[in-house]
């Protein structure tokens, strides 16, 4: 994960969406929000939904079960819209 981040790959997913300070702010909400996960999930999140990893990648990028790996996405979603919603208040 770290590695991909380093080469930027993730960055065309906050970029390339909204104009100017639109962006910025999503992109600051969506860092504090991923900042505010525990590890496990701000991964999968990040290689699900930033990267664009498919559910059988992502079973041998985290050596989980494809179970585990929908189990464990929706367990990251719904904390990550917890996290988003108390960030919102």
């Amino acid at each position: 994960l770290e590695q991909l981040a380093e080469s930027g790959a993730g960055e065309a997913f906050v970029t390339d969406r909204g104009s100017g300070s639109e962006t910025a702010s999503n992109s600051e909400f969506v860092q504090k929000m991923l900042s505010q996960l525990p590890e496990n999930y701000r991964d999968i999140l990040t290689l699900r939904e930033v990267y664009g990893f498919s559910y059988e990648d992502l079973t041998t990028i985290l050596s989980l079960s494809l179970d585990g790996v929908k189990s464990q996405l929706r367990r990251a979603r719904a904390r990550a819209e917890e996290v988003a919603r108390h960030l919102m208040e």
